[in-house]
């Protein structure tokens, strides 16, 4: 008995963990690692050549990220697909 309330008191710290995570609006570079599924050090590369959104208010370089700009970022180029193109050309041509 004692097992399972164990297991379910982890449950439901995992869980409010997940949802506080789910609405944080800055994240560390652990966060937009996980968020992304990009390695840690693809994220330091793409800070340093500037193609990804990312802040620094500290000295010793620890880098912040805005979850909205990241969002948009990784959303920034569509890619199309032929039902896209065949969608589209059926409303022009109706």
């Amino acid at each position: 008995m004692e097992d399972q309330i164990n297991t379910i008191q982890n449950l439901l710290v995992n869980l409010i963990a997940n949802v506080n995570y789910q609405h944080k609006k800055i994240l560390n570079l652990e966060e937009v690692a996980e968020l992304t599924s990009l390695k840690k050090s693809y994220i330091y590369k793409l800070n340093h050549e500037g193609k990804i959104p990312c802040y620094s208010f500290s000295d010793n370089g620890k880098l912040y990220f805005k979850r909205e700009e990241i969002e948009k970022w990784m959303t920034k180029s569509k890619r199309f697909y032929k039902d896209d193109v065949d969608d589209a050309l059926n409303k022009v041509f109706k």
